[in-house]
């Protein structure tokens, strides 16, 4: 690196940040980044480094509460010539990403740096400033992500030295925690296995997803006001019944939210997809009433619906919460099909179908209107299927011998080896918030493994807005994220884009890991 002698140089040192990582750097809002430039330990000066090429640096999201810490960050090279001195609030973890590729690729082995000072963050709820009494795993994770080090657990205001190691030789044995260690010498495949089982939600008892062509069943779907049963509701359902592909019988109802006390059922987004308005579900049944007959239509049928997955998780959440029943059906989502069938296609969503197959029906996001669409796009799925014993039987060989996880290195260099029936194939993603479940780097790496494209912002490309289930559960109640919003215009527009939360994104998942 270039030494730094004069307050020039301070834009190289800018300029040496990879262009798309300079969000590292970014500037939350009313916040600063200061650089301190010291040479043979006495200050030299202090410059902010907001003002210069203010246009190359995004501004990062709104921070958690741990990330709101106070800190003072040194970076010691070895001969102790100068030091850089970083001080920021907000977002330990912007700027613990990038410093390595600024400063620390140029330092040797043996070489330490220190954090300094009393680490705390905020509470937002009784507006307080609490001390972090030790370095928790989330800071560490954030660390190790970068360089192996090791260190004691320090006190507070304790200076904590940690020893870089490039070529990843040396472990502390002081030190519990290592980012390595929990992975251990476990296959990819493994990892992903593990990492997704860990988060996901457990629904004992639930039919399986299945592939088959069964003379009698049910197709269903529902309309809800978002994509989290812990925190949305049902607001419509549907069934058909069909025998041999003849209509036998149909149920469809609109379902009140519960514990709703100023009318407000649904916000003007889910009126906009849907057209179910407030007024209509003002006077509409309750969901003690209109779940048990549901599930006395449908019986023990089979059930047939498109991204049905989603639907399933959904009754079956609902019927534990509201009915204490376990929902057991066994499904199948005719979108494998559609992936199966026509893997050209660049999109695969009912929409889609409906135009692939020049339906002639109105696409609507009402639940019977769109049982019967998805029933008319079977049987036309059927007219595509020379052999239904081979087609079935493809399932199974993809399923012995599909990969369920691939390094990152892997996707990069061999894209063909991504197995194209993932859910997440040739998907962009992009995770907002702060994961309850898991580190986000953690479920970026899930993301790559099965074929998808991470992003940092929301695009007209962008397929997946993933949010932290608590950030979720704040749109609801406290209104939306910039990011939302900007998804939500994209939707309206007729982009193929859903905004869905973590617990939503594990079952996509974990659906497709155990298929």
């Amino acid at each position: 690196m270039k030494r730094i002698t004069s307050k020039n140089n301070l834009i190289y040192l800018f300029n040496e940040i990879p262009h798309k990582e300079r969000n590292a750097v970014g500037i939350a809002s009313g916040q600063s980044v200061l650089l301190s430039i010291y040479e043979n330990d006495k200050f030299y000066f202090t410059e902010d480094i907001n003002l210069i090429r203010y246009e190359d640096i995004l501004l990062v999201e709104e921070p958690t509460p741990s990330e709101k810490i106070f800190f003072e960050f040194m970076a010691h090279e070895k001969e102790a010539k100068y030091t850089v001195s970083l001080i920021k609030k907000y977002g330990l973890s912007h700027y613990i990403h990038y410093l390595p590729k600024v400063k620390f690729s140029t330092l040797d082995d043996g070489t330490s740096f220190s954090i300094i000072g009393n680490l705390e963050y905020k509470d937002s709820i009784h507006k307080k400033e609490i001390p972090i009494v030790s370095i928790n795993n989330e800071i560490i994770n954030v660390i190790d992500d970068r360089f192996t080090y090791t260190c004691d657990k320090p006190a507070q205001n304790t200076k904590y030295t940690f020893q870089l190691d490039f070529d990843k030789q040396s472990i502390s044995k002081n030190f519990e925690y290592k980012l390595d260690d929990a992975l251990g010498s476990k296959s990819d495949t493994d990892y992903l296995q593990d990492i997704t089982t860990k988060a996901k939600t457990e629904r004992t008892g639930r039919g399986k997803s299945i592939i088959g062509f069964p003379d009698e069943y049910c197709v269903i779907d529902t309309e809800t006001t978002g994509l989290s049963s812990q925190y949305d509701n049902l607001i419509e359902v549907a069934a058909i019944k069909y025998k041999n592909g003849v209509e036998i019988d149909r149920f469809q109802s609109l379902v009140q939210p519960p514990g709703v006390d100023d009318g407000y059922y649904v916000g003007g987004f889910i009126t906009y997809l849907t057209g179910i308005t407030n007024d209509m579900l003002e006077n509409a049944p309750s969901i003690y009433e209109i779940l048990p007959k549901f599930f006395d239509f449908i019986g023990d049928n089979i059930l047939i619906g498109y991204n049905t997955s989603f639907d399933i998780n959904f009754l079956y959440d609902k019927a534990l919460e509201f009915l204490n029943f376990t929902f057991s059906n066994d499904f199948i989502d005719i979108m494998r099909y559609s992936r199966k069938l026509y893997p050209e296609l660049e999109h695969h969503r009912l929409v889609d179908m409906i135009e692939h197959f020049n339906i002639s029906t109105e696409f609507s996001h009402r639940a019977l209107a769109d049982a019967l669409s998805t029933h008319r796009c079977l049987l036309e799925m059927l007219k595509d299927i020379d052999n239904q014993v081979d087609f079935i039987n493809s399932f199974k060989r993809h399923r012995k011998h599909k990969q369920k996880g691939l390094n990152v290195a892997a996707i990069q260099g061999d894209p063909s080896k991504i197995d194209i029936y993932s859910p997440l194939y040739n998907k962009y993603c992009v995770f907002t918030g702060k994961l309850e479940k898991m580190l986000r780097k953690d479920a970026a790496k899930i993301v790559a493994d099965l074929g998808g494209i991470n992003e940092n912002k929301v695009t007209l490309k962008t397929n997946y807005l993933i949010l932290g289930n608590n950030d979720y559960c704040k749109t609801i109640k406290d209104g939306k994220s910039s990011k939302q919003k900007k998804a939500e215009e994209y939707k309206s527009r007729g982009q193929d884009i859903e905004i869905i939360p973590e617990n939503v994104f594990y079952d996509i998942v974990n659906e497709f890991i155990e298929e």
